[in-house]
């Protein structure tokens, strides 16, 4: 395809999307076709820790803001990789999910929050030699920052038995994590 081609399909497609073309630009990615409002949720055990143990598995991690204290939002691993640690929520995203929807979903599934997604971060590479399913695991990952709109009562899942708020200007001992927040600082200084 070439340039003249794509540039056709591009503004065909910008007309055609009528209110989708704000979370294409938002988002900065495409979804060819209509996202999925609900992608397919579970796949049988067996099948995922073959999947696991032979493919990478695209997540999201996500940086969990209360705007008005700067806080963002950690849940205490219950299981491989870095079981014992407080740690980002954040997990596989589902065909047909952007990365604003996955975060939605997991912040819903990990706390019990719902949140408003503001922007991206960087894309990760993780390769983990410990996981639940007893071998090591490659997720490539997206950084999603989120806003909860007030302190929300935060519930965790299985996977999680506490959590905690800590200052974004606080380093965390995880040098993936405290990426992601010097990230998330950084992009809200300059929204401001």
């Amino acid at each position: 395809m070439n340039m003249k081609t794509s540039t056709f399909l591009f503004l065909f497609s910008i007309h055609h999307a009528q209110g989708k073309l704000e979370s294409f630009l938002v988002e900065n990615h495409f979804i060819y076709g209509n996202p999925t409002d609900t992608a397919e949720q579970y796949l049988e055990k067996s099948f995922y820790k073959k999947a696991i143990e032979k493919l990478p598995i695209i997540c999201v991690d996500i940086v969990v803001v209360d705007p008005t204290s700067l806080e963002y939002l950690l849940v205490l691993r219950d299981n491989e990789p870095y079981k014992g640690m407080f740690w980002v929520p954040g997990g596989r995203l589902y065909k047909g999910e952007s990365f604003f929807q996955g975060a939605q979903r997991k912040c819903k599934e990990e706390a019990g929050i719902e949140v408003r997604p503001l922007t991206l971060l960087s894309a990760n590479s993780l390769i983990f030699e410990k996981s639940e399913w007893g071998c090591n695991t490659h997720t490539p990952t997206i950084g999603v920052v989120v806003l909860v709109n007030e302190k929300q009562s935060v519930h965790t899942d299985l996977h999680h038995n506490s959590f905690r708020w800590d200052s974004l200007f606080n380093l965390h001992p995880d040098p993936y994590v405290d990426k992601l927040r010097r990230e998330a600082l950084e992009k809200l200084k300059n929204l401001n």
